[in-house]
């Protein structure tokens, strides 16, 4: 199956919808802005991958 993110509102809506789906609790604001430094300020879904890439590598997903 083909992983579509969609890339629905501002990039700071985007990586809160991904961390509430994949963590379902606040992260730190320094790990928040990396995400959002990879999603950039117009996201594609090639951007949205990459961040939700990250965002499983980090140590509060681990935790899960």
């Amino acid at each position: 199956m083909k992983f579509v993110p969609g890339v629905n509102g501002s990039p700071d809506e985007i990586v809160d919808a991904w961390v509430n789906r994949l963590i379902q609790r606040p992260i730190d604001d320094d790990k928040k802005k990396v995400l959002l430094d990879a999603l950039g300020s117009h996201p594609r879904d090639e951007d949205v991958r990459k961040m939700v890439q990250l965002l499983v590598s980090t140590p509060e997903y681990q935790l899960c």
